[in-house]
């Protein structure tokens, strides 16, 4: 370990743009933390993902560099009645800053007012909603997304489609991260609407 970090300081001192850091990075599409090697970076990446599914819950987590700005630090949550995805991500720039264990956000359970329709299917390219879901916190888009998802046990990507309620930043995003980043093998442009407002309580 101490060649590796002096091998690193001297390469550092050969980069001449931006910082130099040193970085974890490990891949772990099973669980939510991992260990692994340093890497020199000029910005260290964490991207964890978390699927729940009834009482199932498929964490994953990567830890590397930073190459694309539009990685860091967003945050997407979308839900269905029987299905969540939620996928966080944090930049940092400071000597080993993503080594610490990192966490997906409490789920907040208030219910905002928005209703949407709401289904899951697998080995689907669409679904049909056949029933409706209360949306929760910052969640106050409805959502039809559709992709393909990794089997971490078999290596396959097996078609799925969704509606239900989401945040807005996920209806805008763009780029969605990929296998071997996350459990997504590929996604479609979100399309996203205004649900139903309805009667509350607070």
């Amino acid at each position: 370990m101490r060649g590796f970090l002096t091998s690193a300081c001297i390469l550092c001192v050969f980069i001449t743009a931006g910082n130099c850091l040193l970085c974890t990075e490990c891949n772990n599409q099973t669980n939510s933390s991992c260990e692994g090697s340093l890497v020199t970076c000029e910005s260290c990446l964490t991207v964890i993902t978390d699927i729940q599914n009834g009482n199932d819950s498929y964490p994953t987590i990567l830890k590397s560099c930073s190459q694309n700005p539009e990685m860091c630090n967003i945050s997407y949550h979308l839900s269905t009645t029987t299905t969540r995805m939620e996928l966080t991500s944090s930049c940092c720039d400071t000597e080993f800053c993503n080594n610490d264990t990192m966490h997906t956000p409490s789920q907040n359970t208030t219910e905002n007012g928005i209703e949407c329709p709401s289904c899951f299917e697998m080995n689907a390219d669409s679904c049909e909603a056949n029933e409706t879901i209360r949306c929760t916190g910052s969640e106050n888009k409805c959502i039809s997304f559709s992709g393909k998802m990794s089997d971490s046990e078999q290596g396959d990507c097996i078609p799925f489609a969704l509606q239900g309620c989401a945040t807005e930043d996920t209806c805008y995003a763009s780029d969605f991260p990929l296998f071997p980043v996350t459990r997504l093998c590929e996604a479609s442009s979100p399309l996203c609407f205004d649900g139903a407002s309805i009667s509350w309580d607070p």
